[in-house]
């Protein structure tokens, strides 16, 4: 057992007895002491809510920054598929020649389906998903690893 010091003997007592009081005795307390309390919440809450209203506005600058960065790949995405169309080029043909030709990375997969084709959107969506990791830049050739 771990002696305390008088110190924190006396602390724990006046806690115990503080939170011993009713709201009444508190409230007699502090009026004794010359202390409004409405007064006293209202000064906390404007100290509070500064800095709480400045970080709500920071949030909101950065989710606006961070869709701007979306919208700007996806209109990224739409630029090069167009691009491909523009040219003639049919996307699960640009999709399967990425794919052959190794300029996809290793690491990324596709699923066997049956032997079913993939749809029109599929391959448009598959194509955003390497244009936003990267794999297929807006250049002269349309690809880049």
């Amino acid at each position: 057992m771990s002696r305390k010091s008088a110190h924190e003997n006396l602390s724990d007592f006046i806690i115990d007895d503080i939170l011993m009081l009713s709201d009444d005795e508190i409230e007699s307390e502090l009026q004794i002491m010359g202390i409004n309390v409405d007064e006293k919440v209202s000064e906390f809450r404007q100290l509070v809510d500064a800095p709480s209203l400045e970080y709500r506005k920071a949030r909101l600058r950065n989710a606006k920054a961070q869709s701007k960065k979306c919208t700007d790949i996806k209109s990224s995405a739409n630029v090069v598929i167009e691009n491909f169309k523009a040219a003639g080029k049919d996307i699960r043909a640009v999709l399967t020649e990425l794919v052959f030709s190794g300029q996809v990375p290793a690491q990324i997969t596709m699923a066997f389906r049956d032997g079913k084709e993939i749809s029109d959107e599929e391959a448009e969506s598959i194509l955003e998903d390497l244009i936003s990791l990267g794999v297929v830049k807006d250049d002269e050739s349309g690809r880049s690893k």
